[in-house]
């Protein structure tokens, strides 16, 4: 995904693009840079709550549906990333 900006008289501006080979996720067209600042933060808290519930509870992983790699593997991601 490809994420620009631009500044207007209203303020600065994002705008996210998914690359050929993504699919649209939750940033695929206009965003405000604070539901872009949202988006990252709820990305950083789900992975940082997963990585707590695999350290604690690892059987909580199976119970919604996980396996451990999975959830490494989304640990692992970087914020911006979907």
């Amino acid at each position: 995904m490809h994420i620009f900006s631009f500044t207007t008289g209203a303020g600065r501006h994002w705008f996210a693009h998914p690359g050929a080979n993504e699919t649209h996720g939750g940033l695929d067209g206009p965003v405000t840079s604070g539901s872009l600042v949202e988006t990252w933060n709820r990305r950083i808290h789900y992975r940082e709550e997963l990585a707590r519930l695999s350290k604690d509870g690892p059987e909580l992983i199976q119970d919604i549906g996980l396996t451990t790699r999975q959830v490494e593997d989304e640990v692992a991601k970087p914020f911006w990333r979907d």
